[in-house]
């Protein structure tokens, strides 16, 4: 999912998924199969140590525009912060998932299927 303000970051994951995708061809032969987990958000500390605008006076050029960035990342901390079923274990059983199905049988990426909750290959 992309989303305002985070386009570079949104951007290294699309490539991520380009990049295993691509895998997923190149290594086929070879009897490997590329794979992707895409979790979504999680309420860990990754967001606390993000960068700010390092020049205020910069940033004050933008008017209230410049606001909207730290209100969208606070908003979403709380958003995750409310999803009781958002836990780091749902991910780790899904991983354990994907391993354990026999090789022709992982999703593809990009909508080919899920295994458990949390996994996309």
């Amino acid at each position: 999912m992309t989303t305002p303000f985070y386009g570079v970051y949104c951007a290294s994951k699309y490539a991520l998924e380009s990049l295993a995708e691509g895998y997923r061809y190149e290594l086929a032969g070879f009897g490997i199969e590329s794979c992707i987990i895409e979790p979504g958000g999680m309420p860990t500390a990754f967001l606390d140590d993000m960068l700010r605008p390092s020049d205020p006076a910069r940033a004050a050029t933008y008017g209230e525009m410049a606001l909207i960035p730290e209100a969208s990342l606070k908003g979403y901390t709380e958003f995750l912060n409310t999803i009781p079923a958002q836990r780091p274990q749902l991910v780790a059983d899904a991983v354990v998932a994907l391993l354990d199905l026999p090789f022709g049988k992982k999703p593809l990426p990009h909508g080919g299927g899920r295994v458990g909750a949390e996994a996309a290959c």
